[in-house]
């Protein structure tokens, strides 16, 4: 069975991590200068944040689909680090096409639906300590 080198197994690990650094650096500076500068709302910020990287996914998803490491690098890492939607969005569109509408609507809506569960339960375990 023939394995990758070494370097080829360590590259894409290394190449996530400075993707998603840089990722989330983008993002805080972005939040940062449309909430200050701009004077908007908390989550006007992150709505905006998200749907640059949703955007950006799609483009870099069809853009670069013989460049698995530069897409590791910017999808998984960059894109990551600077919104979670990104991924969330390329999985509900890959459903959408491959499956259909139900499934990519019940996958959408559980997880909205779900991640704010989630941190509500959350937020109220951390009352508990």
């Amino acid at each position: 069975m023939p394995t990758e080198p070494l370097t080829q197994t360590i590259l894409v690990p290394i190449l996530v991590f400075l993707g998603g650094g840089t990722g989330a650096s983008l993002r805080h500076l972005l939040h940062t200068f449309l909430g200050k500068n701009l004077q908007l709302s908390f989550q006007t910020p992150t709505l905006i944040i998200n749907l640059i990287g949703c955007f950006a996914a799609g483009i870099i998803f069809t853009s670069l689909s013989g460049m698995p490491k530069l897409k590791f690098f910017l999808i998984t890492g960059m894109l990551g680090g600077f919104t979670t939607y990104s991924l969330f969005s390329m999985d509900a569109l890959h459903l959408f096409q491959q499956i259909g509408f139900k499934t990519s609507s019940l996958y959408i809506a559980t997880t909205a639906i779900g991640s704010c569960l989630a941190a509500f339960i959350g937020f109220q375990a951390s009352k508990l300590f």
